[in-house]
């Protein structure tokens, strides 16, 4: 929980938190960020704590902040982690939600774990299990569908999707996926609009681009437009032999 004037925030802190030394009660910590990163914060609930000597535009920076100091190298080697080769994040965030069962970051941080070592059951039970304890909280949602559109069909990882996006409109990436999931399953126009979204946050995306052009001329006969849009596209980007081919293509149909 933070306080900015008036107003005080409660959000999630970094998933690894029950395993870190707190500062003793009432100690106050101070955080420099840009007004864009804070809005970010505030919408996603979420705070992360960095040395404020790291930055590179603070006066007294540390070049080498993350090193190990010279007298911790020799019991750092001797650790438990540096022992065992096969301790993974796994095991890491299952022992910070030992302490900490309630920590919705430890428990979608232990489902990404658990999905890269290929355990997408044991990962879908902890993306539930962090929805459970906060069924707003975006990521989650996003990191359900995949799991979801598997089992369940793609109208499942669909509503994922679209929970995660309608908690943070700003979700680009959950769009994204959106976008891939609708064009697989013939849903085109649907498609369109979340493209026509990611264009309007960032007008030069080169990928939303082309799949609008592809997705305009191959799927919904609308060549013309498929053409405008390649053409910002390579104004961008510049002319390569996907864009000529896709051109020479829509010239014939238009």
């Amino acid at each position: 929980m933070w306080t900015t004037g008036d107003t005080t925030v409660r959000a999630h802190v970094e998933p690894h938190m029950p395993l870190l030394r707190q500062p003793k009660c009432a100690t106050l910590l101070y955080k420099i960020m840009k007004v864009g990163d804070f809005v970010r914060s505030v919408e996603h609930r979420y705070l992360h704590f960095q040395r404020v000597d790291a930055y590179k535009d603070f006066p007294s920076a540390d070049a080498r902040d993350g090193e190990q100091l010279p007298l911790d190298r020799a019991s750092n080697i001797t650790t438990k982690f540096e022992r065992a080769p096969h301790y993974a994040a796994a095991d890491y965030f299952r022992q910070a939600l030992a302490q900490e069962p309630r920590s919705v970051l430890a428990h979608n941080s232990l489902g990404t774990s658990l999905a890269r070592l290929g355990r997408q059951d044991e990962a879908a039970r902890e993306f539930e299990a962090a929805l459970a304890i906060d069924p707003s909280y975006p990521p989650a949602w996003r990191n359900l569908a995949r799991w979801r559109g598997q089992t369940q069909g793609p109208d499942a990882e669909i509503d994922c999707l679209g929970r995660a996006i309608a908690l943070d409109p700003g979700f680009w990436d959950a769009r994204r996926d959106l976008v891939r999931v609708l064009t697989s399953n013939a849903r085109y126009p649907e498609a369109l609009v979340q493209l026509d979204s990611l264009l309007a946050h960032d007008p030069r995306d080169r990928s939303s681009l082309w799949n609008r052009a592809l997705l305009l001329g191959q799927f919904l006969g609308r060549p013309a437009e498929a053409l405008e849009t390649l053409n910002r596209l390579e104004s961008i980007a510049g002319p390569t032999d996907q864009t000529r081919q896709l051109r020479a293509e829509l010239q014939r149909r238009g």
